[in-house]
């Protein structure tokens, strides 16, 4: 009986334990790797070892979305962009912030051009502010990681099939450089661009990086 409590306590401690860390130690045959638990979605288990999951344009992401861009390799925390199926705040939500400025319009800066609206402005309802506050349920997982994306992550995830509402227009993150009071659309029709006043109200296209 004493062996029998020994062990629980033994199995109750590992298990407490566990479940406090943030990262996981993997030992293979070239080493032991630490990994962040917060990554975990990124990783699957093979005889022993740790291979990345793999995705190609088009598939179905973590999130229930759809994978519009593979960089190649992870870098700086990621290698996917996900965008998000739903659409949010359909035609209500403005861009807003005049005047905003250093948003750049390539891939993968949509982040980072999120980033940069929200510390110069914190209006509620915006479009940065409405993607940063989305939180999307899949399959048990929520995910809070969303951004506003760039005038050309809009473009490839149109051009790579993705549903966009028919007449409506959809805010990116990337602002005019010609215009301070305006900001880049992509127009659900035909996949076009144009810079729209920020004050003019559309659609939102939330996307993650992983």
């Amino acid at each position: 009986m004493m062996i029998k409590n020994i062990l629980t306590t033994i199995i109750l401690l590992f298990t407490i334990n566990a479940f406090a860390q943030t990262t996981m130690t993997v030992h293979t045959p070239s080493g032991a790797t630490d990994y962040l638990l917060s990554d975990i979605d990124s990783i699957t288990y093979n005889n022993g070892g740790v291979t990345p999951i793999t995705y190609l344009v088009g598939d179905a992401g973590p999130s229930g979305g759809v994978i519009i861009h593979d960089k190649g390799v992870y870098s700086n925390g990621w290698r996917y962009i996900e965008a998000s199926i739903d659409d949010i705040n359909i035609n209500s939500a403005e861009f807003g912030c005049p005047y905003v400025t250093n948003t750049q319009a390539g891939i993968g800066t949509g982040q980072e051009n999120t980033n940069v609206i929200l510390a110069y402005c914190s209006t509620p309802g915006i479009a940065a502010k409405v993607c940063d506050l989305y939180t999307k349920v899949y399959n048990g997982v929520s995910y809070s990681d969303w951004f506003l994306p760039s005038i050309d992550e809009l473009t490839i995830a149109f051009s790579s099939g993705m549903y966009f509402a028919y007449g409506s227009e959809y805010w990116s993150s990337t602002r005019s450089t010609q215009n301070d009071t305006k900001a880049w659309t992509l127009h659900g029709s035909f996949g076009n661009t144009s810079e729209e006043y920020e004050y003019y109200s559309n659609n939102i296209k939330p996307m993650r990086r992983f």
